[in-house]
């Protein structure tokens, strides 16, 4: 096939929906002369940075990290002067990577414990490169380097923020705006194109609320999507920054399970979110359900949901919750003489059997697996020699590499 043949193939090239559906979000970005948003959810799981009195925590610590001419600067976005200085890989070392502190319990007996660590916030991309690169370099910067390769592989980071990624999730571009510079992103959210510690600031507000600079959302927020999966992505990024240099194969497969576990919440929220859900449903992952007889109903739409699989009802603000209340597992899909597709529900929870009785259109999702990041309960398999008769169990969460090991084997499996 000739150049000429090729360039010509790929003119005519019918556009697929999912393409279709992102020019058009871009037409109406262009024509509101703004960005508009693509998720409701903060797309930073935590912490909004906006003022010392809304940290979740004293000791997070906020560092930008900007370069220029070559060199990496660091400005302390909770300092009153925030005047950038060269940056110290092994300060900021110190200041992100969480550490062990002793704790002084109330009867005066010491323990051992985590701080929350801090954040980093860049540009770009680029500019994290190079910090992990810098960080390499330095004498005993290899903790520091781990830790942000481990977060440039998340699908979204509570610790490492590349803004120029996080708006780009946040939102749809105008047509034009070059999405890999911050300045342009500043320039069309009306924050200037100075990349400053107040336009930072304001930029990091952006991306956590649809509507102005809130904080998270109320947990009693019926309306708001709960920030349950975020706050768990956020929390499992602590642990797993604790120990991000380690090179035992148990921290491996932790960090294995902890990124994994992080990317499937996030997509989970993605998918159900108010305003993500549009594009989820284009081929199906979320479909609609309508009431069609006792323990029946009406697929409206694509679908990708099969036989067999449990469905999670779709909550007004998001994907609320994934429990048994709001669950059913659908037993079979048959078509009717109309050429309507009809599932038929069992072991609904009382959410979904409420939803469908109310005669309305209701969302739908296959149930998610999200692994736990706790691992499982433990359980004693064998006895200490000597002993007749197990003690109770002791429940306690280990984990599931920990838990596996001891599973009696049955035919060599």
């Amino acid at each position: 096939m000739t150049a000429k043949t090729s360039r010509k193939t790929a003119r005519t090239r019918p556009e697929s929906p999912y393409e279709a559906f992102e020019r058009e979000k871009r037409e109406l970005a262009t024509e509101a002369g703004e960005p508009i948003a693509r998720l409701a959810i903060g797309v930073v799981p935590f912490p909004a940075v906006k003022a010392k009195e809304c940290m979740h925590s004293r000791d997070v610590t906020y560092t930008m990290v900007t370069r220029r001419a070559g060199r990496l600067w660091a400005t302390d976005l909770l300092s009153d002067d925030r005047e950038p200085e060269p940056l110290d890989p092994a300060t900021l070392a110190s200041r992100f990577l969480p550490q062990q502190h002793d704790h002084v319990n109330p009867d005066g007996s010491l323990d051992r414990r985590w701080d929350n660590g801090g954040v980093i916030i860049v540009p770009d991309r680029s500019t994290a490169s190079f910090l992990a690169r810098k960080a390499g370099q330095a004498g005993g910067g290899y903790a520091l380097e781990r830790a942000l390769h481990l977060l440039m592989s998340l699908p979204t980071s509570s610790r490492l923020v590349i803004l120029t990624e996080a708006l780009g999730r946040k939102f749809y571009a105008p047509e034009g705006l070059d999405t890999g510079s911050l300045p342009s992103w500043l320039d069309a959210l009306g924050l200037g194109r100075k990349v400053s510690p107040a336009a930072v600031t304001a930029a990091l507000a952006r991306v956590r609320a649809a509507e102005g600079s809130s904080f998270l959302p109320p947990l009693d927020d019926e309306d708001n999507h709960n920030p349950f999966l975020m706050n768990e992505i956020a929390a499992e990024e602590t642990r797993l920054m604790r120990y991000a240099a380690s090179g035992s194969l148990s921290a491996d497969c932790s960090r294995y399970s902890s990124v994994n576990g992080i990317a499937a919440h996030y997509e989970y929220a993605v998918q159900t979110d108010a305003l993500g859900r549009e594009y989820a449903m284009l081929d199906g992952t979320v479909f609609r359900l309508r009431h069609a007889g006792r323990s029946k109903a009406r697929i409206e739409g694509p679908f990708k949901v099969r036989e067999g699989k449990s469905i999670v009802l779709v909550g007004p603000g998001g994907g609320r919750k994934y429990g048994r209340e709001e669950s059913a597992v659908v037993e079979s899909i048959t078509v009717n003489d109309a050429g309507e597709y009809i599932a038929t529900l069992a072991s609904m929870g009382n959410e979904v059997s409420m939803a469908l009785a109310s005669g309305e259109e209701h969302l739908f999702i296959t149930k998610p697996f999200l692994t736990m990041f706790s691992g499982r309960t433990g359980r004693r398999w064998t006895l200490a020699a000597g002993e007749e008769h197990s003690a109770p169990a002791v429940k306690r969460d280990v984990p599931l590499y920990v838990s596996l090991a001891g599973a009696p084997q049955e035919a060599g499996v």
